[in-house]
């Protein structure tokens, strides 16, 4: 109960652009359960063997001592073409 009533009193110091602290977890629990309901919707739209590849992926990446050699799944692979033009 203690901890619930110094929250508040803090809340009541603090604020965020207008916005009390509370106010402000309040908006981002709603915008979380928003995101969480779009991606799943998201999800739904893309191949599950491509969901277990890129989650296989993660799992190996997340478990590696030494992340300067191995490919991040998190970004994408860009390939570049250089011209060269002779004149």
């Amino acid at each position: 109960m203690y901890v619930i009533c110094y929250f508040f009193k803090v809340n009541s110091l603090i604020r965020f652009k207008g916005k009390s602290l509370l106010k402000s977890l309040q908006e981002a629990i709603l915008m979380a359960k928003s995101q969480t309901q779009q991606f799943v919707e998201f999800q739904k739209t893309i191949p599950q063997n491509i969901i277990d590849d890129w989650e296989c992926h993660i799992r190996e990446w997340d478990a590696l001592k030494d992340k300067k050699n191995g490919l991040s799944p998190y970004h994408d692979q860009v390939s570049s073409m250089s011209y060269c033009l002779f004149g």
